[in-house]
């Protein structure tokens, strides 16, 4: 089934989403030798959950019901719009080069999956064939 590879990388996109959200909560987390610090920005904090969630739901979505790729294409399209906004955020204020970074490979794995749901579904081929 080609859609589980496409459900996949919607996955991983609302997971790096999540992480980035609560990051931008503030957080500290002590990972034996390793300390990640988190960044109080709320501002960018709420959009990156709602955009992992509408992500998370257009990757069920389209996971239980094939059909419903216009779904997972629509998550995807209204992420990369979110994703621009965020670099253009990034680009104009004084953000970690990380941030940029961060953003510019989410953009890139989110036109990979709209590349994937672009194209058209694979048909079923008949025994006559």
């Amino acid at each position: 089934m080609r859609s589980r590879p496409t459900v996949a990388l919607m996955g991983l996109a609302s997971l790096t989403l999540a992480a980035a959200s609560l990051l931008h909560l503030g957080p500290t987390f002590e990972l034996g030798p390793v300390t990640i610090r988190g960044e109080l920005f709320v501002s960018a904090a709420v959009p990156e959950a709602i955009i992992a969630v509408v992500m998370l739901a257009g990757a069920i979505s389209f996971a239980i019901r094939p059909d419903r790729r216009a779904w997972a294409a629509a998550a995807t399209v209204f992420a990369i719009i979110g994703v621009i906004v965020g670099v253009t955020a990034v680009v104009r204020g004084h953000h970690p080069a990380a941030d940029l970074l961060y953003h510019t490979a989410l953009l890139l794995l989110l036109l990979l999956i709209a590349g994937l749901l672009i194209r058209p579904p694979a048909q079923a081929h008949s025994a006559a064939s």
